[in-house]
């Protein structure tokens, strides 16, 4: 099985379960939202204080449901603070 993990040095780590295209929807627009809403990553790109044309466009957008813009923002800033992710396989320890 593949999750999105979420984590920060503030937080415990988040994971999703990402094995469908519709879980791996859901999960990006989950995250999405909780940097929005709880860590306000995008008071810039809000404000539009001095941002990005892409990001803001993708911003609006997922701010609207858009999965696949709220992917596209995610991973145009992996590297910000707050805002590092990851894909990651886990295996079950009782499948032989």
């Amino acid at each position: 099985m593949k999750v999105l993990m979420y984590s920060n040095r503030k937080s415990d780590p988040i994971l999703w379960d990402v094995s469908t295209k519709e879980k791996f929807d859901a999960a990006f627009l989950a995250l999405f939202r909780i940097l929005d809403e709880n860590w306000d990553c995008y008071y810039a790109l809000k404000n539009d204080i001095n941002s990005d044309i892409q990001q803001h466009a993708l911003y609006d957008e997922a701010r609207f449901g858009n999965a696949r813009a709220a992917f596209r923002l995610l991973s145009l800033r992996i590297s910000y603070e707050y805002e590092s992710w990851e894909l990651v396989n886990v295996v079950d320890p009782t499948v032989n």
